[in-house]
């Protein structure tokens, strides 16, 4: 055990870390720039009445206009700056915290690549990823300094994206998906609908390919990546299922984008280190050092904290998303535990009714208009998790009495379709 931990902290090429570095900032630097596009900060956030707030955050409220359209070209700056290696911890961390506090703002934000972003900005803060390829070296006056990596910062970001696959597998263990084949079924449907040429899609043969191919997929992917024998076939299936997503899915932007050449992670570092030689990549030397001058690992003062912050990262990325497992309920039709828990596409729901009424005790009613409290993005999400429908209901009923109308309930009526039922 010893020794696997130590190796932890060997050190290894840096340059997959820089791929990936840039990588992620283009990613990143993409979303900033669509957000930027279509509106978030007016639209998104600032013109609802009422934002819908996690248990525990209702304390993270926006800025004004200005600050938040700033904080927003801060973000695209970090994201650039990430994208360029300059300096890009410090800019992964303006990111990470960023925009997470953007995501806190409202729950109808929340998606799981959004959430994702946020952890890879965090986890780079506290990696030497521009140490190659980057501004930061280019203009840096130590020319000869050490610029591999600990083998940590690979095997950190490989482990995170594992378990984004390997939990978005065990999210699928259901008895809909195994023996209704939904929602896949219900999404195959609405694609032939919107691409009538391609009514194969939703036969039976195609229906049960996308169902439990996706299910192994997710289940074997990370292992079958680390398994050398099996990886060019492991390859071929990420490409194929990440561009499948992207076909299918409207609401995913460029997570495919990342997680294809996020798949660079799980190979060894001095297999990459080969490959990019043999393409012409190669690293500059380190300078005049003897051999017996160039480290082997980081220095062992800092290994107690960087084990114990793994530890702990590690800990919170494989419990936290299985709270529902402890919880009351269906965590598919109740969302209690549903978000933060890598539960990517595992339902679908229909809306055929959604309505809240206004009452009093004189036996007086009304409809109230939904649409004049809340934005098209939150009242796509509101029939989806009950929380938020007593959360407008109240937020409505308090609005009403405080502008002196006469309303004592707001009951609702709101009919879903769930998975095809």
């Amino acid at each position: 055990m010893k020794k696997q931990l130590d190796s932890l902290h060997e050190l290894v090429d840096p340059r997959p870390l820089a791929l990936f570095r840039m990588v992620f900032g283009a990613a990143i630097l993409y979303q900033m720039l669509h957000y930027m596009g279509s509106g978030l900060i007016d639209i998104g956030l600032l013109a609802p009445k009422m934002l819908f707030k996690y248990e525990g955050f209702a304390w993270v409220q926006p800025f004004s206009s200005e600050s938040m359209h700033l904080l927003l070209v801060l973000l695209a700056l970090s994201a650039a700056a990430i994208l360029l290696g300059f300096y890009s911890r410090f800019a992964a961390a303006v990111f990470g915290i960023g925009f997470l506090y953007i995501l806190l703002l409202e729950k109808a934000l929340f998606n799981n690549h959004l959430y994702l972003f946020c952890l890879l900005g965090i986890l780079l803060a506290c990696m030497p990823a521009d140490n190659v390829w980057s501004l930061t070296r280019l203009f840096s006056k130590k020319e000869h300094g050490e610029v591999r990596v600990p083998r940590w910062t690979i095997l950190l970001l490989r482990a995170q994206f594992f378990i984004v696959y390997f939990y978005g597998g065990i999210a699928k263990l259901t008895p809909d998906w195994l023996l209704h084949q939904e929602p896949m079924r219900t999404v195959l449907h609405y694609f032939v609908v919107r691409h009538p040429a391609t009514g194969f899609m939703e036969s039976q043969p195609m229906v049960y390919l996308f169902t439990y191919g996706s299910l192994v997929f997710d289940l074997s992917i990370g292992f079958l990546l680390l398994w050398k024998p099996a990886r060019l076939w492991a390859l071929l299936g990420v490409v194929f299922f990440n561009l499948t997503n992207h076909i299918l899915f409207d609401d995913i932007g460029v997570f495919p984008f990342l997680m294809l050449p996020a798949t660079l992670l799980f190979f060894p570092p001095e297999e990459v280190a080969a490959l990019l030689d043999k393409r012409g990549w190669h690293l500059k030397s380190e300078g005049k050092r003897k051999r017996s001058e160039v480290p082997s690992h980081e220095p062992a003062g800092r290994w107690t904290l960087v084990r114990a912050l793994i530890g702990a990262f590690m800990c919170f990325q494989l419990l936290f998303p299985l709270r529902w497992l402890f919880l009351p309920g269906n965590v598919d039709w109740t969302s209690v535990g549903h978000r933060f828990s890598w539960r990517m596409k595992s339902t679908v729901r229909e809306v055929d009714t959604l309505k809240f009424l206004v009452t009093n005790d004189k036996g007086e009613h009304g409809e109230v208009g939904a649409n004049t409290y809340l934005n098209t993005m939150q009242l796509e999400v509101l029939p989806r998790d009950p929380r938020m429908v007593i959360d407008f209901a109240r937020f409505a009923l308090a609005d009403m009495r405080k502008r002196g109308l006469p309303a004592d309930h707001v009951p609702t009526d709101i009919v879903v379709r769930f998975n095809g039922r």
